[in-house]
């Protein structure tokens, strides 16, 4: 039997030597004492902080380790008998003597330790240059041990011992080579692998090798710490530290019976008196019988008001006792075998799978790898739930990490949309087994059902291991395998390979199946042969906006830190503008569309279209920058061929025979005298395969109807008789999303702009005079009375606006809603006219003000002014009809609505002006226009020209939208100028919003508040001198209420 003391951080200072002396030392002497009656204790090992503060409250750090030497370690050796060699220590923290090294030299080491090579390099020099902290502590091993028969160098010592036959090995690393004042232990601190292989070497065959050091595995940095924990997993028994301060039911305990840890609660004074039983001083006996390889762990914890030690039940039994196994030379064999195996696929098999990713092989200068860029789609588990009060029933969502799809061992099948993620979930979670086997026991072996064909699983499995297959059977029954199955469906000819799949899940109990299937669309279940495999279905869901900021921040992760909200903000815009699928390979192109065009921003919907399908058609792949073959230009000819054709046949979705598109694709190659050079079956495929078209059944189609829209629009810059078929009188509402391509690829399209808006003014023509009584404005029809910001108390809401500001959850979810208002892709929508006068009307007018930010390469500028008058008259009409439809719509079917729908409703009726805005807004969102909108307004606002507050509203706002020059200085000046009460509940609606989404700065948050009391004074007809007072008002109240503690308002703001 080998016993051991393992004791921690006495932390020696010259401030209370007494209170050591009689309050640790002495109890400490005792326990030991009935302990070594009890049996002799052959090894103590101390995991460092000798000493406090680098011995700062001494004269020296050479008179803080004598003290130490002898108020504590020759104490405690005489006690017991030993010799020196038997008492093992390292160094911690506060054993450093920092201020003996240069910062200078400091700040260099920060920057070259960033890799397990240069570490290695930087431990196996000769140059002394950041070890200077160290000497006082090597000075003092060096004495202390003197004559003994230790192994030291500048980092580890070592030391054997034998004891009735059994040889005992103990490595002291050093783990605070890299302290330094004022770091945290995150950001720098190392052990470095070749200090423990190396200390390993030195120990040689031993029947007991245990290693100490003072800071747990887990604080190192990241790459230092796998590295570390592998090789003490290899070759050591038993690991010994300390620095927590604590004990706790999980410090002392073995990991995947590999490796025994015991982490010791600290023993000094500064403790004695205290009442925490977690952090209480402690420390433990461990006896090892290296016969059974049995541990048992005796826990011990000090008690100030019986001045001495007793059990620690926390950390075991009422005892304080806990038993554990070391592993056999047999079993860690079979440990070493798996973790060597997992290792190799991790070098080997894993960076493969890099090259699936959208960067890889492209010129985004985004991560390359898996592990940097993926982010965790949202994974649930849904199960139906019945209330015995209603006795309805009901759908519960659990949420899955990869965490808990690593731990669970369950098989699971991974349900998704196309291009959800699956595959990438499903090869993370490979990289997540194989790099932390001893975390989770499993061996990961990915198979492609799609190409399983006749093989064998033991083949796939023997193939992805690197195992020859006469081992395959033995390697099954002796480890966790987890099959990585991609890809799996479950028709009739899939029978037999999951049977093969099953049978060999069956036959071997240790193995997990973990698959993926193809969803047509969200909730579906597969069908078919199910039964072999019992897999407990999970749904991948589409991205939401908490995992479009997580991909944002790592893509750019790279390079200069970015506006993240605004790239947010932008991708959000891309999925509704396109209206597709949030996937994240959509989300990934978008962001390698924003990272290649500085301060993109997505107001073309044209271009948005453009950019896509160039990323998806690989224009920018170095491969395709060095192909001779049928090259992205070759493909757009086709394609917008293909959409015309489609158009033609009129089918559902407009889509094609398989075999009627591979003869459409062979007829364009024949007309150019290439049949003989490409294949048109192999181009198709290539087409389907880039996501560009999709193979349904037997059917082709565009995948999206943007894509099939966008190719139609190319197809009129090359058939002219087509484009004016488009653009005629009789079919360009039918045709307005090509109209939109068109022209936003174009960019002068003066003709069409002339058209599209001529024709929407004589549309509202007519208009005007129904809605308007004689000698009336549309103001006059807007104005419903007072407005709701003359009955408000103006600091008091003021004080409400900052209290309410949403948080990042909060902007989220509104985010979210905006996605979630898309409905989801169902097709492509056939082609008609508007069945309803209110629809065509509406379609009219934002098709004008759409190409009319899409003409912006036109020089006739007076024909952009001409056209946004056009715009604006017809918007102005619009606003009044839209206003009018929903009041007359609330007071026939009001009452029926549920309550929810009606407030929305109702709020849309007030704010109809906020309405039409915005989605002008939408429409003519550039900042191109900004001249065209402030030449509309500033005649007015200057006195020279008259207008109704109505138009001014909208292109005020339209110009701040954009961030116009003086924007607030504008909105300052509507502000005086407004003359109907209306506008001014508009105004405050309008900067609520600024403030609250657009503002991230206290003094653009001072300069909206401004603008708001601004509203006060006008709604409220006070002098102008009634601002500063409303101001000092706010301030007080904020003051108050930040003095009562009641920072949290629970009043409401009635907007």
């Amino acid at each position: 039997m080998i016993r051991i003391a393992h004791v921690s951080d006495f932390h020696i200072n010259d401030e209370d030597l007494f209170g050591t002396r009689n309050e640790i030392v002495v109890p400490l002497i005792e326990d030991l004492e009935k302990y070594k009656d009890e049996r002799d204790i052959d090894l103590v090992i101390c995991s460092g902080d000798l000493i406090d503060r680098a011995g700062t409250t001494f004269d020296s750090p050479k008179h803080a380790f004598k003290t130490f030497e002898v108020e504590v370690a020759e104490k405690i050796i005489s006690l017991l008998e030993l010799s020196r060699s038997q008492f093992i220590m390292c160094p911690g923290n506060h054993d450093v003597v920092a201020d003996l090294d240069n910062g200078y030299n400091e700040d260099g080491l920060k920057s070259n330790l960033t890799s397990e090579d240069e570490i290695t390099n930087y431990i196996l020099q000769d140059e002394q240059t950041g070890r200077d902290r160290m000497t006082p502590y090597l000075t003092f091993e060096e004495s202390f041990y003197d004559k003994a028969e230790l192994n030291t160098t500048d980092f580890e010592s070592t030391i054997v011992f034998e004891k009735e036959g059994v040889t005992v090995g103990i490595a002291a690393l050093n783990s605070a080579w890299r302290c330094w004042p004022h770091d945290s232990a995150e950001e720098h601190l190392l052990i470095g692998e070749r200090q423990v292989l190396r200390a390993a070497q030195s120990l040689g065959d031993v029947d007991l090798a245990i290693a100490v050091a003072h800071h747990p595995v887990e604080v190192l940095r990241s790459f230092d710490r796998d590295r570390v924990s592998n090789s003490l997993q290899r070759e050591f028994d038993m690991f010994f530290c300390g620095d927590v301060h604590k004990g706790a039911t999980s410090t002392t305990q073995v990991r995947e019976n590999a490796l025994f840890v015991s982490v010791a609660p600290a023993i000094t004074q500064s403790n004695v008196r205290s009442d925490s039983r977690t952090y209480a001083n402690g420390y433990c006996i461990i006896d090892f019988d290296p016969v059974t390889r049995e541990i048992t762990v005796h826990n011990r914890r000090y008690s100030s008001k019986k001045h001495q030690f007793d059990p620690n039940a926390d950390l075991g039994d009422a005892a304080g006792k806990a038993k554990y196994n070391l592993p056999s030379d047999a079993d860690r064999q079979i440990y070493q075998k798996a973790q060597s195996i997992c290792e190799r696929v991790s070098e080997q098999c894993l960076p493969k799978l890099n090259r699936n990713l959208v960067t890889a092989g492209t010129d985004t200068d985004a991560p390359s790898s898996l592990k940097e860029i993926f982010v965790m789609p949202e994974v649930v588990r849904r199960q139906r739930v019945s209330s015995t009060e209603t006795e309805i029933e009901d759908v519960k969502e659990t949420r899955l990490s990869l965490e808990d799809l690593a731990t669970k061992r369950k098989d699971f099948l991974l349900l998704g949309e196309k291009e959800v993620g699956k595959s990438s979930l499903l090869n993370r979670l490979a990289m997540e087994l194989s790099e932390n086997y001893k975390r989770y026991g499993q061996i990961p072996v990915l198979i492609d059902f799609s190409e399983l064909n006749n093989r064998k699983i033991k083949s796939e499995v023997g193939d992805f291991l690197g195992v020859r297959r006469r081992d395959i059977e033995e390697l099954a029954d002796s480890y966790n395998l987890t099959l990585l199955i991609d890809n799996i469906t479950f028709q009739d000819e899939d029978e037999y390979r999951l049977r093969r799949v099953c049978n060999f899940a069956k036959k071997h109990e240790n193995t997990r199946v973990v698959a993926t299937h193809l969803q047509t669309h969200s909730g579906e279940l597969p069908m078919g042969h199910t039964s072999e495999l019992r897999l407990k279905p999970l749904e991948i869901k589409l991205f939401r906006t908490q995992q479009i900021r997580s991909l944002v921040e790592n893509w750019f992760s790279t390079g200069e830190p970015i506006d993240t909200p605004s790239q947010i903000d932008n991708i959000v815009s891309l999925f509704q503008a396109l209206d597709i699928p949030r996937t994240p390979l959509a989300a990934s192109i978008f962001l390698w569309i924003i990272e290649k065009q500085e301060h993109y921003e997505p107001k073309n919907k044209a271009t948005m279209v453009e950019n896509f399908v160039e990323r998806l058609l690989q224009k920018h792949s170095r491969k395709e920058a060095l192909s001779g073959r049928f090259d992205f230009t070759n493909k757009v000819f086709l394609l917008s061929k293909l959409s015309y054709l489609m158009l033609q046949a009129e089918k559902r979705d407009y889509r094609l025979r398989y075999s009627g598109a591979v003869k459409c694709v062979e007829d364009h190659l024949k007309g150019r005298d290439w049949d003989d050079e490409f294949s048109g079956k192999e181009i198709l495929d290539s087409l389907i395969e880039g996501g560009i078209l999709d193979n349904s059944g037997q059917y082709v189609r565009f995948r999206f109807q943007c894509f099939f829209e966008y190719f139609l629009a190319k197809r009129m810059e090359q058939d002219t008789e087509f484009k004016e078929f488009v653009i005629s009188d009789r079919n360009y509402l039918m045709f307005d999303s090509e109209i939109r391509y068109y022209t936003g690829i174009r960019r002068n399209c003066s003709d069409i702009l002339d058209t599209v808006s001529s024709r929407a003014l004589d549309l509202y023509s007519d208009l005007e005079e129904s809605l308007l009584e004689e000698g009336q404005t549309y103001d006059n029809v807007m104005e419903r009375g007072g407005s709701r910001v003359s009955s408000m108390d103006a600091a008091d809401v003021l004080k409400q606006v900052e209290d309410k500001r949403p948080s990042e959850k909060d902007l989220d979810a509104l985010q979210d809603q905006k996605m979630e208002l898309a409905a989801p892709e169902q097709g492509i929508a056939r082609k008609s006219k508007p069945d309803h006068p209110l629809e065509e009307l509406s379609r009219c007018l934002f098709l004008a003000a759409e190409v009319l930010k899409n003409t912006e390469e036109t020089d006739q500028s007076r024909l952009k002014s001409k056209a946004y008058s056009n715009v604006i008259q017809c918007a102005l009409a619009y606003t009044v009809l839209y206003k009018l439809a929903l009041s007359k719509y609330l007071d026939e079917e009001g009452d029926s609505l549920p309550e929810e729908f009606r407030e929305v409703a109702q709020m849309m009726t007030d704010y109809a002006p906020i309405v039409v805005q915005v989605s002008l807004h939408e429409s003519m969102g550039t900042k191109k226009l900004n001249g065209v909108f402030k030449n509309d307004f500033k005649p007015v606002l200057d006195g020279n020209e008259e207008a109704t507050d109505l138009q001014l509203f909208l292109s005020v706002f339209l110009y701040a939208e954009n961030k116009g020059n003086r924007y607030f200085k504008y909105i300052e000046d509507f502000i005086y100028h407004m003359s109907s009460k209306y506008t001014e509940d508009l105004v405050f609606f309008k900067l609520l919003t600024y403030l609250y989404l657009r503002s991230r700065s206290k003094d653009l948050d001072n300069t909206i508040l401004d603008l708001m009391a601004e509203v006060f004074v006008k709604a409220k007809d006070l002098p102008a001198s009634h601002k500063g007072k409303i101001i000092e008002k706010y301030k007080k109240k904020k003051l108050l209420r930040k003095a009562s503690g009641n920072g949290d308002s629970q009043k409401t703001l009635d907007f």
